[in-house]
């Protein structure tokens, strides 16, 4: 057991998502939200399973701990302005923030003051689902010693003349460590499903939905179909092979299906 009878394992899981904000905020918002990501984080999981998987009743937004980690996303927006001024953007490559902030300045009709911080905030959810999605990754690399090695012999000759170029980095030079990626997103998929209302009525395989329904989109269960991908339960980083490209077609869905796809490159050989 760690210390504060935390176990090892979940002090892990909760270590990747801040290590990707302390990249991803400075980046994407121009500040360090290293102090209160952690905060804002617990505010997200409440509102999500109060307002998306209903689950929990609304006065649960309203205890006290919920009501001191809100105030975090007012102060957020305070110090994403405070560092957003022109005379200290100026020369300074743009980021998110300054598009946000420009596009409420030109239209605050359309982006509101009182949706800044959750516009602000987004961006620091992605990262917390990336750095979930890292741990899965390293816990598969170092779990399999052989795969290991070879993430080892590739990522040194990767770095062999220093630090690549933005050029330099192609999805052949990290062949192996792309597919293990690939692979881990398959079989431990950080956005596992997905909630949407039925908007229009529609008849799908001899169902039809009232207008209003709640459905609740597995869209990640073809993942462990074997007609889609053979032992879907095993481990294997070669399914994406040339000769087997086992993530084409519609069955590799880690990031939705539709419209509303979260679609990377990853998926796209």
């Amino acid at each position: 057991m760690a210390q504060g009878g935390c176990c090892p394992r979940w002090t892990a899981v909760a270590t990747f998502p801040e290590l990707i904000n302390s990249q991803f905020s400075p980046i994407n918002i121009g500040i360090d939200t290293q102090d209160c990501i952690s905060e804002v984080i617990e505010f997200k999981k409440r509102a999500l399973a109060i307002h998306l998987l209903r689950v929990l009743p609304e006065f649960m937004l309203d205890t006290p701990g919920m009501k001191r980690r809100k105030k975090h996303f007012a102060r957020l927006v305070e110090r994403v302005q405070a560092v957003h001024t022109p005379a200290q953007r100026a020369g300074c490559p743009r980021n998110l923030a300054d598009d946000l902030l420009s596009l409420h300045a030109s239209d605050p009709q359309f982006l509101p003051e009182t949706d800044l911080p959750f516009a602000f905030v987004s961006s620091l959810l992605a990262a917390f689902y990336l750095g979930s999605a890292l741990s899965f990754a390293v816990y598969a690399m170092v779990s399999q010693p052989a795969l290991y090695r070879r993430i080892q012999a590739e990522a040194a000759t990767f770095f062999a003349n220093g630090e690549p170029a933005g050029e330099e980095v192609q999805e052949f030079s990290l062949d192996t460590t792309h597919r293990l990626i690939m692979e881990c997103q398959r079989m431990y998929p950080v956005v596992p499903m997905q909630v949407r209302n039925v908007m229009n009525a529609f008849t799908l395989e001899g169902y039809s939905p009232p207008v209003g329904t709640r459905l609740f989109i597995a869209q990640t269960a073809t993942h462990y179909m074997d007609d889609v991908f053979p032992d879907p339960f095993s481990f294997d980083i070669d399914r994406y092979l040339p000769e087997r490209k086992e993530q084409v077609g519609h069955g590799y869905a880690p990031f939705g299906l539709g419209t509303h796809t979260c679609r990377s490159r990853l998926t796209r050989r």
